[in-house]
This record gives C-alpha cells, sequence and structure tokens, in this order.
C-alpha cells in the first residue's frame, strides 16, 4: 500500500513540476518578449488575441501601460469588439481627461457622434482643471480635445451648433467661411433638371457639371432613338418592339439623371469642402488607427 501510494506521488510530482515551472514563466513574463508576441499576433491580424496580451502586459509592466493600451484599444477597434473597448475605457478611467478623449475617439470612429460630443461635454469641466493629459504629455492636449469636440457636434447636431464650438487654434475667418458654403450646398433635387434632360437628353447633367455623363446620355438616347426610327420605316416589327423598349428606358434614365445632377454635384462639393475643413481642424488618432 504504501509503495503505491509513493508511486502515485511521484508521478503527481514529475506531472506538477512541469506545469509549475511554467506557471512561473505565465506569472513572470519576460517584458521584451511579452511585448513581441503581442504585437506579433496583432501584425498578424489576430486581434482578439492581441488584445489578451496586451491586457496581460500591462498588467505586468504598468510602467509601460500607455503603449500597451493604445495596441489594447486599436486590436479591440479592428476586432470590432467596440462593447468590450468601452467597458474596458469606463472601468479603467481615471481622473484624466485623456481617458474621455480615448472613449470619446473610439464612438467617433464608430459613428456614434452624439454619444462622443455627450462624453466630451461632461468631461470639459475636468479639462478646465489642467491643460494637458497626462497620458499625452507630447501633444497639445487642449487643440486636440477642442478638435474632436468639434466633429462630434458637426456629424451629431449640424454645421449651426459646430460653428458655436471651433477650436480657439485654428484659422476662424475660414472655418466659417467653409461652414457658410456647405450649409449652402445642401444636397437636394431638381425637377428643372429633370426637365432639361427631357427637353435635350443629358442637359440637365451638363448643366451641373456633369458634362460626360451628359453627353453619354445625349448619344444613347439619340442612337437608340435612330435605331428604332429605321426600324419602323423598314416595317422590322420585332427591331422596332426591342429597340423602342431600350430608347424609352434609356430617355426615362436620362430624365432621372437630369433629377439627381444637382444632389450628386451638391454631395461633391459638400466632400471637397469637408476635406478642406479637416485640413484646418485635423483629427488626432487616440489609437493605433491600422497595422
Amino acid at each position: 500500500m504504501s509503495m503505491r501510494f509513493f508511486a502515485i506521488s511521484l508521478f503527481l510530482v514529475e506531472l506538477i513540476w512541469p506545469v509549475a515551472g511554467f506557471s512561473e514563466d505565465i506569472l513572470n513574463p519576460n517584458k521584451a518578449q511579452q511585448y513581441n508576441f503581442a504585437r506579433a499576433l496583432y501584425q498578424t491580424g489576430q486581434f482578439d488575441a492581441s488584445a489578451a496580451e496586451w491586457l496581460r502586459y500591462m498588467i505586468f509592466f504598468a510602467d509601460d501601460s500607455n503603449s500597451g493600451r493604445r495596441y489594447l484599444l486599436s486590436s479591440l477597434y479592428l476586432s470590432q469588439n467596440s462593447q468590450a473597448a468601452e467597458l474596458w475605457l469606463a472601468d479603467n478611467k481615471k481622473n484624466d481627461p485623456g481617458y474621455d478623449y480615448e472613449l470619446a475617439f473610439f464612438r467617433y470612429q464608430k459613428k456614434k457622434f452624439h454619444a462622443a460630443w455627450q462624453l466630451l461635454e461632461a468631461a470639459s469641466s475636468n479639462l478646465m482643471k489642467t491643460d494637458k493629459s497626462t497620458l499625452y504629455p507630447e501633444q497639445k492636449f487642449i487643440s486636440d480635445f477642442a478638435a474632436l469636440r468639434f466633429w462630434s457636434v458637426f456629424y451629431a447636431a449640424g454645421i449651426d451648433l459646430a460653428e458655436k464650438n471651433i477650436p480657439g487654434q485654428v484659422d476662424q475667418k475660414r472655418v466659417r467661411q467653409l461652414l457658410k458654403q456647405l450649409k449652402m450646398a445642401e444636397a437636394t433635387t431638381s425637377l428643372w433638371g429633370g426637365a432639361a434632360s427631357a427637353f435635350i437628353p443629358g442637359l440637365g447633367q451638363m448643366i451641373h457639371g456633369r458634362t460626360s455623363d451628359g453627353f453619354v446620355s445625349l448619344l444613347a438616347v439619340a442612337l437608340t432613338g435612330t435605331l428604332t426610327w429605321l426600324a419602323y420605316r423598314h416595317n422590322e416589327k420585332e427591331l422596332f418592339l426591342s429597340m423602342g423598349l431600350l430608347s424609352a428606358a434609356l430617355y426615362s434614365a436620362n430624365i432621372y439623371g437630369g433629377y439627381l445632377a444637382p444632389y450628386r454635384s451638391a454631395q461633391r462639393q459638400q466632400n471637397h469642402l469637408r476635406t478642406a475643413l479637416s485640413e484646418l481642424i485635423p483629427l488626432q488618432p487616440a489609437f493605433l488607427m491600422s497595422r
């Protein structure tokens, strides 16, 4: 009986000893190895596993948690695990506007503009107490914070309210000019464009700067109309019917294209104005946006 007990004990020791040694490595990881392993998972697109390893890195190496936190947020962002990222940021939030900035930026990237705006408004009082965040000592944090608030308000509440939240460090006159142009360039459709294309195919598109589209419409309607007329003259009933239907369809599409031309033209102008605005008020990412 004692021999059997000794044999079982020896077997358990042999079984547990390597595991115990391995668990010591788990509990005391090498910093460089842990960093490189977590980054390798991130760079190969294994974002869920990468997030777990970066969280482990932050736990063991709190002195270098800033780098780990950015990788963690980026891993959660790229893995589409937005709920986990928001919960982590909310649970680890400290009395530092940098954490509000990160969470608001994450919500902004997920197009939760109103939620980002609300968070930044609530954090404004905390921002007044300091001119920078301990998380971002190298950045002009107030201007970054104000830029994110401007764009959140812009998409959540519109141009009028965004005009009241223009950051103080930018060219105020130029920004107001661009906002005014954006307000005027509202994307709308026009019955006049459709009527012009009904009168002369392609005219509605050409009037609103879509010259190539208008020319193609004119050519297509003219060609199918001519073929329809020739089929009628030569008593080609089947060809007349098919070409007539095609001509009617192209003519209707031409009218609809003329009707939408102002909308597409306004959209193009708005995109150009928003690009110019983003150059004046750039957003600073709170975490890595890509591999």
